[in-house]
C-alpha cells in the first residue's frame, strides 16, 4: 500500500499529494501550482524564502531553513503543554517569561483514563506495544 500525504501550499493555498516521506524527512521544492519554495517536515508545507534560497550563500540558506523548522517545532512543542497551567514563551526579545494557558477558566471535558490507569500503562503496558503475544493475550 502506497502512503499519500495531503499537503498545501502556504504561499498559494493551492492542495496535492506527494508520496509519505519517512519520519523525520526534510523535503525542500517548489510548489507545482506558483514555483515558491517549500519545505516539507512532519506532514506540513512551510514556506521558505526563494531569494534566500536561490541567491543566498550556503550559511544563509542553512540558518533560514534552521529558523523556519525552530519557529515549526516551537508552536508544536507549545501545543503538547497547552494541558499545563502556564505555559512558557519567549519575548520577541528572547526573554523568557510566563503564558497563561489558553483555555484557562473554561469548562474542560472530563478525562478519559485516570492518572492511576495512565500510570499503569507506562509502568506495565508500554513496554508490551512491541510483543505480538502480548495482544493475543488481550484478544
Amino acid at each position: 500500500m502506497i502512503a499519500l500525504l495531503k499537503i498545501q501550499c502556504p504561499h498559494c493555498g493551492s492542495a496535492g499529494q506527494i508520496l509519505m516521506p519517512p519520519p523525520g524527512a526534510i523535503i525542500i521544492g517548489p510548489c507545482p501550482e506558483c514555483s515558491k519554495l517549500v519545505a516539507i517536515f512532519a506532514g506540513e508545507a512551510l514556506p521558505l524564502d526563494d531569494d534566500i534560497m536561490n541567491n543566498g550563500a550556503m550559511k544563509d540558506k542553512y540558518e533560514h531553513v534552521m529558523q523556519i523548522l525552530s519557529a515549526y517545532l516551537e508552536e508544536q512543542v507549545r501545543q503538547c503543554f497547552t494541558q499545563a497551567q502556564d505555559v512558557p514563551a519567549v519575548d520577541d526579545d528572547g526573554r523568557e517569561g510566563r503564558r497563561e494557558r489558553p483555555d484557562k477558566g473554561k469548562e474542560r471535558p472530563e478525562r478519559l483514563i485516570t492518572d492511576d490507569e495512565f500510570d499503569h500503562f507506562i509502568q506495565k503496558e508500554l513496554g508490551n506495544l512491541d510483543d505480538p503475544e502480548f495482544f493475543e493475550r488481550l484478544g
